[in-house]
């Protein structure tokens, strides 16, 4: 059974696939952002075409990045520091630094093998790590989740696993031989679900993505540093 969230899933993963932020919106007249609630640096930037951690550095932000609702961002350097100018506000909006750990959830490795492509934030094509291995290996969910999507509807991923954890967290599987779960069934760490394949590659491997609150970050600093399979 199909879940209404899968055309969402699907639509934020195209989104994020091109080669390059597409602005969605125009910056305001006075080239200064002012942070509304439930918005985070790697949003408004993408809003804005921009990369966050230019707009970080513009702003003389550090980790962790978090925002003030009435905080003001300046979109192109100046000589204002506009993101001190008003940092007043109750409510924080969410984000988090993208060097370090995040979050609380227990990840594990989704699979045995060595990691053969890594992350990197402004390369639309390194969105996660690959993982080499032999075709028909096991992969594993990478921490308790549902499952959001199961398919082979999205160019360039394969057959695609991607669950869903809390409200921020995505993780994604692609380049899969066989799925063994449905979209709307519940996982547990380190449950089979799925097989490695060739689908998209020319040798087996595992693409795997964690996402935040749509936002690619690096795997690497989520995952332990030792693989406990």
């Amino acid at each position: 059974m199909k879940t209404k969230l899968a055309p969402f899933i699907i639509a934020s993963f195209l989104l994020l696939a091109g080669c390059s932020s597409t602005p969605t919106r125009d910056p305001p007249a006075n080239g200064v952002h002012v942070v509304q609630k439930g918005e985070f640096i790697s949003q408004i930037a993408q809003d804005y075409g921009l990369e966050w951690e230019d707009l970080a550095k513009i702003n003389g932000l550090k980790p962790p990045y978090a925002l003030r609702i009435g905080q003001r961002l300046r979109l192109t350097p100046g000589t204002v520091n506009a993101s001190s100018a008003s940092n007043r506000g109750d409510d924080r909006a969410s984000d988090a630094d993208p060097g370090e750990p995040i979050g609380t959830i227990p990840w594990i490795w989704p699979t045995e093998g060595r990691v053969v492509s890594t992350f990197k934030a402004k390369d639309a094509t390194r969105k996660g790590i690959d993982i080499a291995g032999v075709a028909g290996q096991k992969v594993l969910a990478a921490a308790d989740g549902e499952v959001v999507y199961s398919g082979a509807g999205l160019a360039g991923y394969g057959k695609l696993i991607i669950i869903k954890h809390d409200a921020r967290f995505l993780s994604a599987y692609a380049y899969n031989e066989k799925l063994l779960v449905s979209e709307g069934q519940k996982v547990k760490s380190g449950q089979v679900i799925a097989h490695m394949g060739l689908e998209s590659v020319d040798k087996p491997r595992l693409h795997f993505e964690i996402r935040l609150d749509g936002q690619p970050i690096d795997p690497l600093r989520q995952l332990p540093r030792q693989r406990k399979l």
